[in-house]
């Protein structure tokens, strides 16, 4: 056993043995795209607003010849119809809209002809625009920010009739309703993304630095404005310059910016400050649309690449850090919108199909998630030294009631056992309770063991089997270690992981390694301790894989050794929904001390 780093009795009668034969089977309701009422008057660089009572504001753009819009028009989800609303007093397209405290949208600068710093507000209770002071220097493609007290930042975009980038910024107060210039970005940008974090700071990410935002001029810097000092700081930058881009707020409070150049996707960290790579687009776009369904998914739309339209559309699943495409948009468009509406559907309106502007529109209802039936360890170890982590995720609007039942042999229900720190003795059950959209973590540990059998997790009411069943996600890491609640890591990835592997009868099966660099090695070894088989994989990103070892025996119990050059992180799972009996997921955790 010299190299293979395990003890023979701990692997023969302590481990939960698994199975490696590995096959995805997806399942999911069917997305799917449905015309509704269009325009009234084609538009393309127009924004949209989510009105409080549900309705959809778009405002502006460039019209069919080019023109420049000041028409305003509100989509009824109820009717499907579009309602022409008050113009604004200034034609605009590339211009900022604004949400204000007090439900206002604040408009500002763009280009009609020229670039402008005019900017005026509209009340949607009173269908009235408002004359607003203009601002200390004219903006076009600048990003604006409303802060926590209300103000709003806006910063750089195309300034003063010059093809160079603005470094400038600048602060609209409602009170006492006027600008006042603020500490310049340390790199001049158009065309980027700025958001908000829970610190009060704004994080505005890429751009471009000149008109026009060729590859040359795309950026991949990141910079933070502090409200209290009043100035930017350099922040760690992306992987890759982009503009054009689009900056998405995930439901754990990262960030996700998609394209701008390429098919690459990140996600920024607000609490750390740093970025990961997760996955990759089919298709390199930038000028797209993206939106944040109900579901915590993200839907990207249309787009350009090459200077040529796209219509096809992407879903990304930020709990499996994977990419999926859907039903396209019927045809190409860019520079449209995309809005989530109050009941989960996505509207799209507008847009450009490369040689005019359009008046059609879209709503998207998004069916269910991806769901991959995913079984590597079809039973959990527990005692021993090590815990059981795992984190349950309702992925409905409504509350979800169950419990878990621990199950499968010499099982903590008859041992010393702990759940969440408090003692469970004698107990094999335990309730779950998630509020809509909730997750929770739950931890079982023990001084006794090691000892395994399964988790089976039912619903209080069998219609919400189903709900389960598109709802629950389990991520686990090597080192028995999953993502926290905002999809952060828990722990640093490890090069080397040791798993147990059991030959079984379960026939839809997976394992997705995510975050590694090419490739993995894989070595198994039966109960002895002798080498039976070795592969090497390359993946790319996040990625499923199927059989690795082939002509494994229905009696076979060993391990594998999968290595890596650089860290990896594993995310397992197995649902097994079957007629008339409860789902049941089957997971195991990785115990800390094994193979170290």
């Amino acid at each position: 056993m010299q190299g293979l780093g395990l003890n023979r009795g701990v692997l023969g009668r302590a481990l939960a043995f698994a199975i490696l034969l590995f096959q995805i089977n997806s399942a999911r309701a069917v997305a799917e795209w449905q015309p509704t009422g269009a325009l009234n008057t084609a538009r393309s660089g127009h924004r949209a607003i989510l009105l409080p009572g549900g309705q959809v504001l778009v405002i502006g753009g460039s019209g069919p010849n080019g023109n420049f819009l000041a028409s305003c028009e509100v989509y009824d989800p109820g009717t499907g119809a579009w309602t022409e609303k008050a113009p604004m007093a200034q034609a605009r397209s590339g211009f900022s809209a604004t949400v204000l405290s007090d439900g206002r949208i604040l408009v500002a600068g763009g280009q009609a002809g020229e670039q402008l710093k005019s900017t005026e507000i509209y009340d949607p209770m009173l269908d009235t625009w408002t004359p607003a002071p203009s601002m200390t220097r004219s903006r076009v493609f600048h990003s604006a920010t409303r802060l926590q007290n209300g103000w709003v930042l806006v910063a750089g975009g195309l300034s003063d009739q010059s093809n160079q980038a603005s470094a400038t910024a600048e602060i609209y107060k409602p009170t006492p309703n006027g600008w006042t210039l603020t500490g310049a970005l340390n790199q001049g940008r158009n065309r980027h993304t700025a958001f908000l974090v829970p610190d009060g700071s704004v994080v505005v990410v890429g751009g471009s630095s000149v008109a026009g935002g060729g590859p040359a001029s795309r950026l991949d810097s990141v910079e933070i404005f502090r409200l209290g000092t009043g100035s930017w700081s350099v922040a760690e930058a992306m992987t890759g310059g982009r503009s054009a881009h689009t900056s998405t707020r995930l439901q754990d409070g990262r960030i996700l910016v998609v394209g701008g150049g390429d098919n690459l996707a990140q996600t920024f960290d607000t609490s750390r400050g740093n970025w990961t790579l997760t996955g990759q687009m089919a298709n390199p776009r930038s000028q797209h649309a993206t939106a944040l369904l109900s579901d915590g998914r993200v839907l990207v739309t249309g787009g350009t690449h090459q200077f040529q339209p796209l219509e096809s559309v992407e879903l990304f699943d930020p709990l499996l850090g994977l990419w999926s495409s859907v039903e396209g948009l019927g045809s190409p468009r860019s520079f449209h919108t995309a809005t989530t509406l109050l009941n989960g559907t996505v509207l799209v309106a507008g847009g450009s199909d490369g040689s005019a502007a359009v008046a059609d529109s879209l709503v998207f209802e998004p069916g269910g998630p991806i769901l991959p039936d995913l079984l590597v360890y079809p039973q959990l170890a527990l005692g021993g030294g090590f815990q059981i982590i795992f984190s349950i995720t309702n992925r409905t609007p409504a509350p979800w009631q169950g419990s878990a039942q621990l199950d499968g042999g010499a099982w903590p229900a008859e041992r010393n056992w702990t759940l969440n720190g408090s003692d469970r003795t004698g107990e094999g059950a335990f309730p779950i309770s998630l509020s809509p959209f909730g997750s929770r973590t739950f931890v079982l540990g023990s001084e006794e063991g090691p000892f395994s059998g399964w988790l089976e997790v039912t619903a209080e009411a069998p219609s919400q089997v189903s709900d389960l069943a598109t709802a629950f996600f389990y991520n686990f890491f090597v080192e028995g270690r999953l993502d926290d609640s905002t999809g952060v890591p828990a722990a640093p990835p490890a090069a080397v992981a040791w798993f147990p592997v059991e030959r079984s009868t379960f026939v839809n099966t997976g394992m997705a390694i995510r975050r590694t660099t090419l490739p993995l090695t894989f070595r198994l070894y039966d109960q002895e301790g002798e080498l039976v088989d070795e592969v090497t994989r390359e993946f790319q990103g996040a990625s499923f894989f199927d059989t690795i070892f082939s002509g494994v025996g229905d009696e076979f119990r060993g391990a594998v050794r999968i290595e890596s050059g650089v860290g990896f992180y594993m995310t397992v799972l197995r649902q097994e929904l079957l007629p008339g009996a409860p789902l049941r997921f089957q997971l195991t955790s990785v115990p800390p001390t094994l193979g170290r």
